[in-house]
């Protein structure tokens, strides 16, 4: 990442396929090959720093949240943009896919909240 530190990676070794992202404007794409870390594509932000990245388990869709606090849905293939959320106060710290794909976010404001991606419907606590 060209002396970029990495603060937050995500990987699937069933897809053979990771994310990285630190303190730019970028989320890099990796994929090994033969044994070697490459970037496969570069995912170019208007937000400066990430403090998460994860994949969903079929690799179609990653999130990133940004310390804008702003969550971003990209496109696992192409890395371009599909949603943004746009809910909390401040910094999402983590997020996680469930079993039925909804999106779960936990922020430094103290609230966690469930994001249901293919219902108009959102759930927060």
């Amino acid at each position: 990442m060209h002396g970029e530190p990495v603060l937050c990676l995500d990987y699937n070794p069933q897809y053979d396929i990771g994310l990285a992202a630190g303190s730019q404007d970028s989320i890099h794409i990796m994929k090994i090959i033969q044994d070697q870390l490459t970037i496969h594509r570069t995912v170019n932000t208007s937000s400066k720093g990430f403090n998460c990245v994860r994949l969903r388990n079929d690799c179609k869709l990653f999130v990133a949240c940004s310390w804008d606090r702003i969550v971003r849905l990209l496109s696992g293939k192409k890395g371009t943009g599909l949603v943004r959320l746009d809910f909390h106060r401040e910094n999402v710290n983590d997020v996680a896919f469930d079993k039925k794909n909804r999106l779960i976010t936990a922020s430094k404001d103290g609230t966690l909240a469930i994001w249901n991606l293919y219902a108009s419907n959102f759930s927060t606590s």
